[in-house]
């Protein structure tokens, strides 16, 4: 049984301990918007991997060139920085995917994707969304990831070797860059309000 209809039952159990009604809903749901919501969960992703990377390690870079006196020229870069580390990251990202559900907002009726186990525990942001059920059973949200990244890995790749992350990298990457989504510009406000948190 894979892992995903695993975290579906503890959440399920989750739910009927606490007397609360997990909702669903049957619909479909624009590929577009999903696509959006897969970027920015796969930046996200990508973004939490390379803060676990430490900062310490360095990998030797460009090539061993031999400059006109005859010696080796490389530079040095974290390891999270280089374009190694960063494809190898890329390759094996998207598997983190099989964690996440295609939602909708119980409010906004936005469509979304959550990632459904957080640290060990369920997440607690599941009550505000209801899951959206489709033939797949998530399945694209992988799909889509593999998609992106194949498409727009350069994008991605530069962003993530800049010497530092900008904190709205994916409104860059996802709406800037690769045109996934369109998203208004956000306020700086809003970067610094999560940031707090």
């Amino acid at each position: 049984m894979s892992k995903f209809f695993n975290i579906i039952l503890v959440g399920l159990i989750y739910f009927n301990s606490i007397n609360c009604q997990l909702n669903t809903v049957e619909e479909e749901v624009d590929a577009k918007l999903v696509k959006c919501e897969v970027c920015k969960a796969t930046v996200q992703e990508i973004e939490n991997a390379v803060s676990k990377v430490d900062t310490g390690k360095k990998v030797d870079v460009g090539g061993f060139r031999i400059d006109a006196h005859g010696n080796t020229v490389s530079k040095s870069v974290q390891l999270s920085k280089s374009e190694v580390y960063l494809t190898e990251l890329m390759e094996k990202i998207c598997k983190r995917l099989e964690d996440y559900a295609k939602v909708k907002h119980k409010k906004t009726h936005k469509i979304g994707v959550i990632q459904m186990m957080v640290d060990g525990a369920l997440n607690v942001d599941v009550s505000s969304w209801d899951f959206v059920q489709d033939g797949d059973l998530n399945k694209s949200l992988e799909h889509y990831c593999l998609e992106i990244l194949d498409e727009f890995d350069e994008s991605f790749t530069e962003e993530f070797m800049k010497e530092t992350l900008p904190t709205d990298l994916d409104y860059k990457l996802c709406t800037e860059r690769t045109k996934l989504c369109n998203d208004p510009p956000p306020l700086q406000d809003d970067y610094k309000l999560e940031d707090e948190l």
